[in-house]
């Protein structure tokens, strides 16, 4: 506002942009069915001008992209729709890119809003993912053979490429693990796994072997929560205990001390609760437990113990020879642990260990596994490999802080296998119920040498019509579970496949009719019973949905109970219900996040195929062309003061550095001898409330005995119960 009180709005006017609006995909994609890909512009020039450039769409399913488009194009002012007509003979998942490249790049305003994803799900027949260990690639081919047998269309791939998203995991049926480790996959992996049957209705089944279940690492994890059977044993006649020691040094590395409480947490995670556990690091105080008492049972002090080991700060440990004592000294006082683990993470700077200290270990048959991160040459490197030798461990040169994770899951997996029952001859196994996946298979069921043991879910959805006579205990036995999680059904079967413990030679009958029967009751429908058309529109953060139903004669599908969920980028899912508008119509809405691909999946019914939508927001919000509200501004710029003028509203050059100094400093916004504005309100409710609480307290001081101490000491009591006190023993 300047002396007279005149008000000074200046805004720049818009510079020309071409934004790559939307690269629209249908849903509900068939194999052999044409359809049409559309990629929609819009030019925002303010003077009305076409701009011309570069159109290029590609199309990206496993291998490399393949370009669809590439031609030049103006793009006149508005909207303007290119159409290109696609057809998949394939079923499966496919995306694809748009992208428009100015011939002058100074023309557009917005480089960032010039790509679009968008992506689709093509269907056909039943789809199955079957995801190998990446280390033992080839097993699962009988396997394979038995599912293809059923007119089912079978993608076998190594853990190290399973797959990149959830989209791409939604385009299969089921998902099989064969004998796959946790450290095989990411965590998001994992959650996409969970989240393709809760909320997509895929199945889920794990088969056996000695790396899956909880002798694979996966106790405690999110898909644990997805199977019918829990993975740890409380049973100690039936499960030996077992012991890991870890020995924290504060190594070169980035964010070290972060990587060393994860790793820590995920060991502590991957234990079972009649394991023990025990930490040593170095501090102020020398080399000491991390908690009092040194190695202690897991089972009713993990939230403890996971929760010290997010507060310790590891210091730079001088020498060995401490933890290592102090570590045989804790495993001394375990007489009834089976199996003796230690992994023991440094940078190999601290003195080497003594024989003596090593010996205290090998006559107790502790394996000590060593990890080397930044370590000082070749005889820092050396000092760990010798420690890893000498007691049968194993060696690591880590030089990514990455793989520290899945090295501390795989090791603290050796304190797990005891959960492995073998046994040299074959023994049988009963059938205890009924079950699809058993119809047709003659009894008795193929004998087994081995399994890995779990524990049944205590929920009246769990089924197990297959226990194993052996060890005896039927509550850890189970070989076949199945139920409902969410919307997909998941299937838990501890023993393998035939590479090692089920029919090695090959000769049971039924194999084909068991595992063909075993997926395909697991696979979601995919059948149509009726002609659904999905519309989705997005208004800002927010997604509208709507399903057009008809029935297989084309009538309107009404009063029907549509339910859905959409899957963000970072795999969280928000419910969506689908409301009756109009006959045959379906309308609902849901918040949408931050820029990536949205899965959404509508369950029109039961007994009927999931619909499976991409919504792809391709930039953050800032980046979408937004011309000046001018009409507000010269409203504004127009109101009148008490005893002043109106003001103006000045349209500047987009250089506005390049303005004369005493134009760009005319207005003083930040005057302060301009008249003080005064307000008055009521107070006189906020008195009697006042008042009020005063006379409260009065009474309450006059009548009521307080004991501050006694109050003092429960505070303290619960603050240490809710942090997490140190374990005892």
């Amino acid at each position: 506002m300047d002396a007279s009180g005149v008000l000074s709005l200046t805004y720049t006017p818009p510079r020309a942009d071409v934004m790559v609006q939307r690269l629209a995909v249908p849903a509900g994609l068939r194999r052999g069915h044409p359809f049409d890909l559309r990629v929609i512009l819009e030019n925002n020039s303010p003077e009305g001008k076409p701009l011309p450039g570069r159109l290029l769409i590609r199309q990206r399913t496993e291998g490399e992209p393949v370009v669809l488009v590439d031609q030049h194009v103006e793009v006149a002012p508005g909207k303007q729709v290119f159409t290109i007509r696609r057809q998949f003979d394939d079923p499966g998942f496919y995306s694809f890119d748009a992208v428009f490249v100015p011939d002058d790049p100074e023309s557009d305003a917005l480089p960032q809003n010039n790509r679009a994803t968008g992506f689709a799900l093509v269907r056909g027949r039943g789809r199955v993912l079957v995801i190998e260990d990446a280390l033992a690639v080839g097993r699962a081919e009988r396997f394979v053979e038995a599912v293809r047998a059923m007119n089912v269309d079978v993608v076998v791939r190594p853990s190290d490429r399973a797959f990149t998203s959830a989209a791409e995991l939604a385009g299969f049926d089921a998902v099989v693990l064969c004998d796959v480790p946790r450290e095989a996959l990411t965590d998001k992996q994992v959650a996409a796994l969970v989240q393709n049957t809760q909320q997509g209705g895929s199945g889920l089944i794990m088969l056996g072997g000695p790396n899956s279940f909880g002798a694979g690492g996966w106790a405690n994890t999110e898909l644990e929560k997805a199977m019918p059977v829990d993975f740890q044993i409380d049973n100690l006649e039936v499960v030996p205990r077992g012991a890991l020691a870890m020995v924290m040094h504060a190594s070169e590395l980035a964010n070290g001390n972060y990587w060393q409480v994860r790793i820590g947490q995920e060991a502590i995670r991957t234990l079972g609760p009649r394991d023990y556990c025990g930490v040593i690091q170095y501090d102020t105080a020398g080399t000491s437990w991390l908690w009092k008492g040194g190695m202690l049972e897991v089972g009713p002090r993990r939230r403890q113990m996971l929760a010290m080991v997010g507060r310790m700060i590891p210091g730079d440990m001088p020498e060995f020879d401490p933890g290592l004592k102090l570590a045989a000294q804790g495993f001394a006082s375990l007489p009834d642990a089976a199996i003796k683990h230690m992994i023991v993470i440094s940078d190999g700077d601290p003195s080497p260990p003594t024989a003596a200290a090593i010996d205290a270990l090998v006559r107790q048959n502790v394996t000590v596994s060593t990890v080397a991160v930044g370590t000082h040459g070749a005889a820092g490197s050396r000092v760990l490999q010798r420690l890893a030798a000498q007691t049968g461990g194993k060696y690591y040169a880590v030089s990514s802080a990455s793989a520290l994770v899945r090295i501390y899951q795989r090791e603290a997996r050796r304190v797990a296998m005891p959960l492995v029952y073998e046994q040299p001859t074959p023994f049988a196994v009963d059938r205890t119920g009924t079950h699809e996946i058993l119809s047709g298979v003659r009894m008795p069921f193929c004998s087994i040498t081995g399994y890995v043991m779990t524990r049944l879910k205590a929920n009246p959805l769990v089924e197990a019509p297959l226990v194993a006579t052996q060890p005896g205990n039927r509550e850890n036995a189970t070989i076949l579970a199945t139920w409902q999680y969410g919307l997909g059904r998941s299937v838990a079967f501890t023993t393998d496949i035939g590479t090692r413990w089920l029919d090695p030679n090959r000769s049971w009958a039924d194999y084909d009719k068991f595992f063909g029967q075993m997926v395909t009751w697991a696979m979601r429908p995919t059948n149509d019973t009726g002609n659904y058309t999905v519309n989705t529109t997005v208004d800002g953060r927010t997604l509208h949905v709507t399903v057009d139903a008809l029935d297989e004669e084309n009538r309107y599908i009404n009063f029907a109970e549509m339910v859905g969920s959409v899957v963000s980028p970072d795999l969280e899912a928000t419910s969506l219900v689908l409301k009756q508008t109009a006959p045959g119509r379906y309308e609902g809405e849901v918040p949408l996040g931050g820029a990536g691909d949205y899965l959404l999946t509508i369950l029109p019914g039961a007994e009927t195929a999931p619909l499976n939508v991409g919504i792809t927001l391709p930039y953050s919000e800032e980046y979408r062309y937004r011309p000046a509200n001018e009409p507000l501004l010269e409203h504004l710029a127009g109101l009148t003061p008490k005893e002043g003028s109106p003001g103006v509203l000045q349209r500047v050059d987009p250089a506005f550095s390049q303005l004369k100094q005493a134009e760009a400093t005319a207005v003083d916004h930040f005057r302060h001898d301009l008249p003080k504005a005064r307000s008055r309100q009521p107070v006189w409710h906020w008195l009697l409330l006042a008042a009020a609480w005063l006379l409260l307290a009065d009474v309450f001081i006059r009548r009521v005995q307080v004991d501050p101490i006694a109050g003092v000491r429960k505070l303290v009591r619960f603050v240490r119960g809710r942090l997490g006190e140190e374990p005892s023993g």
